[in-house]
């Protein structure tokens, strides 16, 4: 095994890779009301791992191009003015920045979230408990739970990642008030504040990549397609029917005032949009099946993507042109040691410069240097 530059590289290169299957995906409805956002996130997490797994595996193979990286790599070991850092290690420099700021925000504003709901002024909940205790039971689930009926809540949402708190407005009629709360349990019974969650601290870690910004559209209304199947799952066609009538009733609402569902919350809401409107509510209504031969063929197809991962990595074909501060490989001023654990060190001027993989050792330089024990 070996661990170079250009194994990170090719991580970068897999885990956007991701990130477009991903944005293709999520736009599949059918889809995530078959499978729900599992897939999805099984995605992003092969991507998210993969970025840190940067090493080669006796089966990689490297491919060299001759023009294009020599070019790159020369231009990112070039010195800045900037306390004599290389513009490679300012890219990097800024990358850890400006994430670890993003980071930060993202805890300021969940702890706003925290604190504005605290604020709240609560009204009578009563009802909405005793529907709700119902509903938990049902799920057998023995999970502790709030409720918050206020006037300052515009919309059903449910917040809290480890402790569910619903929030409700106080003037939602009875008659729908058990299928808001369905839909409201299923979006903790799906983790989707988690997949939220976990989408943004994704796009904070590689907010430099412009795949990024795709990620995060219309997840919202992604996530309701999923709460819709887990709600509406054991429903008859009536208790749909009232179902869906509730769920309109909220979004026309929601439509009207134009509200903003927080990052941190998950909410009954839909797109604006009256066609995906009308499909979504078509989605309710059609069969859920769950073939186990196409679950298992999703498990296999993330499988082989990783071990894919690993077939090859693309590296120059030689080393960039000589130029100030830098030294040509050749056999009087490079070899090549063999160290205790079987890698092979490429050492210039007797200064370790990188490990080569046995591939790198049939082509030019590394094959013309003396090879040390």
């Amino acid at each position: 095994m070996g661990l170079t530059i250009y194994n990170l590289w090719m991580s970068l290169i897999w885990c956007s890779v991701c990130m477009v299957l991903f944005s293709i995906l999520k736009r599949r409805y059918v889809f995530i009301r078959l499978f729900g956002i599992a897939p999805l996130i099984a995605l992003l997490i092969f991507g998210f791992v993969r970025f840190f797994m940067i090493f080669e595996l006796p089966i990689t193979r490297v491919i060299s191009l001759v023009s294009i990286l020599p070019a790159l790599q020369l231009a990112l070991r070039q010195q800045s003015g900037f306390l004599s850092f290389s513009y490679g290690n300012i890219l990097v420099l800024a990358w850890i920045l400006v994430s670890a700021l993003l980071i930060v925000r993202l805890a300021i504003n969940l702890a706003k979230q925290r604190a504005c709901i605290a604020r709240m002024e609560c009204g009578d909940s009563e009802a909405a408990w005793q529907i709700l205790r119902c509903i938990v039971g049902e799920t057998k689930l023995k999970k502790k739970f709030d409720i918050i009926v206020s006037k300052d809540v515009e919309i059903p949402m449910m917040t809290g990642f480890f402790t569910p708190t619903i929030l409700l407005p106080d003037n939602i009629p009875a008659n729908y008030l058990k299928y808001i709360l369905i839909h409201e349990w299923s979006h903790f019974l799906n983790h989707d504040n988690w997949t939220k969650l976990f989408i943004k601290l994704f796009c904070a870690v590689f907010w430099w990549n412009p795949l990024t910004y795709f990620l995060y559209s219309d997840i919202d209304y992604v996530l309701e397609i999923h709460c819709d199947a887990t709600a509406t799952k054991h429903m008859s066609r009536a208790e749909k029917l009232n179902y869906v009538e509730a769920a309109e009733n909220v979004i026309k609402q929601v439509e009207l005032s134009r509200i903003k569902i927080p990052v941190f919350a998950s909410g009954i809401t839909g797109a604006r949009n009256s066609d995906k409107l009308e499909e979504r509510f078509r989605l309710i209504f059609s069969e859920i099946r769950h073939p186990k031969k196409s679950a298992l063929l999703i498990v296999a197809s993330l499988a082989c993507i990783f071990l894919f991962s690993y077939m090859f990595v693309i590296q120059p074909a030689s080393y960039p042109p000589e130029e100030s501060g830098f030294t040509q490989v050749d056999s009087t001023t490079a070899y090549i040691q063999i160290e205790s654990d079987g890698a092979y060190a490429l050492y210039i001027d007797s200064a370790f410069i990188r490990y080569l993989s046995k591939d790198e050792l049939k082509i030019a330089p590394h094959n013309s240097l003396e090879i040390r024990k």
